[in-house]
């Protein structure tokens, strides 16, 4: 499969042009689709996102999902490319629903799935300017999540863990509202839901809130607990990679962020209680670091080439077990400006 680095992210200007180039117009109101359309995809059909996009709220039956594949798929998705070939060959890609922000840019909400289950897929939203072209991409997760975790042999009953969100937006940017709970379900439709969920033993409700500016780039504001009920049953650890993971890739802070909460698990547990609980979770955030932005991560490590850290170690291993795709690695090196840099990093990884 042909690799190619991330496409460098570009601006979102507010008034509709940029160095002279006319981008592309939407009415008023509507997303820019254009770019779409352009890779022969039939956007009639795509939901369109108000104020709210509901996960609990079943889909419109006029509304269809658009599936990507092939060059499609990196064209609207360019980190598809730094991805390893099984997980592109063994997943699927497609896009959920459109919304026009502010200034021309337009929200897709993607989702993706590995495996022959797409009913089980992890979300993501991703901004393009008015020529359509990444400004910035963030992973939402498994945003509908029903994951059962006891069932009678019919599979119409038992306990799950449900999940719902509600990401409304603003202006200026936009929140999600995201409760987690543990209980009961029956299942009285096609699909199970969250609403199917019956004496609760436990939730977590929690809001992000999220700034979008001019240039198309999200920004994490905060987050806060809004209910916490019952005993709940989550790994910290999990929960804290968890929202590491969903960073955009335009946030400067991430790799960094990452980088010292490995470290002080690292201190806390030892080495090889930090190997068994949570080193594997710490890779699988910094290979979807990599996926996003490789030339900012690999412009990190050299930054900090003077000092220990947990991200090298971490990354030599996901390129060793092929968790991270060796081939994207070559070429983001070799688009590497920096050729003193390049030959420390192509020494570091060889």
């Amino acid at each position: 499969m042909a690799v190619i680095a991330m496409t460098p992210l570009m601006a979102c200007n507010a008034g509709g042009t940029s160095n002279n180039e006319t981008a592309e117009q939407a009415a008023p109101g509507k997303p820019n689709l254009a770019f779409l359309e352009k890779e022969g995809l039939d956007v009639s059909k795509l939901e369109i996102i108000g104020d709210t996009y509901d996960t609990e709220v079943p889909m419109n039956e006029a509304n269809e999902i658009i599936e990507l594949e092939g060059d499609k798929l990196f064209k609207v998705l360019p980190l598809a490319q730094n991805m390893t070939e099984d997980a592109i060959v063994g997943g699927g890609f497609d896009i959920r629903a459109a919304k026009a922000l502010p200034g021309g840019c337009t929200v897709l909400i993607l989702g993706s799935w590995s495996g022959d289950a797409p009913d089980s897929s992890r979300e993501l939203m991703a901004i393009y300017n008015g020529k359509g072209q990444l400004t910035d991409l963030m992973r939402l997760g498994d945003i509908d999540e029903f994951l059962v975790t006891d069932q009678n042999d019919e599979f119409t009953q038992g306990q799950a863990e449900a999940t719902r969100t509600v990401i409304k937006f603003v202006p200026d940017g936009f929140t999600i509202d995201k409760t987690i709970e543990m209980g009961d379900w029956k299942c009285n439709t096609e699909e199970a839901r969250p609403s199917q969920v019956t004496n609760v033993q436990w939730t977590v409700q929690t809001l992000e809130t999220y700034g979008i500016d001019d240039k198309g780039h999200i920004t994490f504001k905060g987050r806060k607990q809004l209910k916490r009920e019952g005993n709940v049953k989550q790994d910290f650890q999990e929960v804290e990679l968890d929202n590491l993971s969903r960073l955009p890739m335009s946030d400067p802070t991430r790799i960094d962020q990452l980088n010292n909460l490995a470290t002080k698990w690292q201190k806390e547990l030892g080495d090889e209680a930090y190997e068994d609980e949570v080193a594997f979770g710490v890779q699988m955030v910094l290979g979807e670091y990599f996926e996003s932005n490789p030339q900012a991560l690999l412009q990190w490590i050299y930054n900090h080439r003077a000092s220990e850290d947990m991200i090298v170690p971490a990354l030599q291993n996901n390129f060793a077990n092929e968790y991270s795709s060796k081939s994207a690695l070559g070429k983001a090196l070799e688009q590497m400006s920096d050729k003193i840099a390049q030959r420390f990093l192509k020494e570091l990884f060889d």
